[in-house]
């Protein structure tokens, strides 16, 4: 009976391991795509002619104070990327979710799945 509830709180513990490794993992793609995107089109925005900037808005003036505030935003948005640190967090979980793994062991085999040495 303690043995099966074990093997129960091992695979739940593995399970929710892997599934924040995954959430964090996705989160700091997505926030280093997101950056990169924005970096990209500020600086390209930077050598952009005031044909171009009318364009994109009434003025090219207006335009050009909406990029240097969503510029500050970005730089305040990889700050803080910076300091929360998804791939960091990330990482720890799936160093986690691997000793975990090392605990549970199952053999195809012989279909019998073991808790740190013991059968289940």
């Amino acid at each position: 009976m303690e043995l099966g509830r074990k093997f129960r709180v091992l695979d739940q513990t593995l399970s929710m391991h892997t599934m924040l490794r995954d959430r964090h993992a996705r989160r700091a793609l997505l926030v280093d795509v997101l950056l990169l995107a924005c970096s990209v089109v500020f600086c390209a925005s930077a050598f952009a002619s005031d044909q171009v900037l009318a364009f994109l808005g009434d003025s090219p003036d207006r335009v050009r104070y909406l990029l240097k505030a969503f510029a500050v935003i970005t730089f305040m948005l990889s700050v803080l990327s910076l300091r929360i640190d998804w791939k960091g967090i990330a990482a720890a979980h799936r160093q986690a979710a691997e000793k975990c793994l090392e605990h549970l062991q199952f053999s195809e085999s012989t279909g019998v799945t073991t808790v740190s040495g013991m059968r289940v």
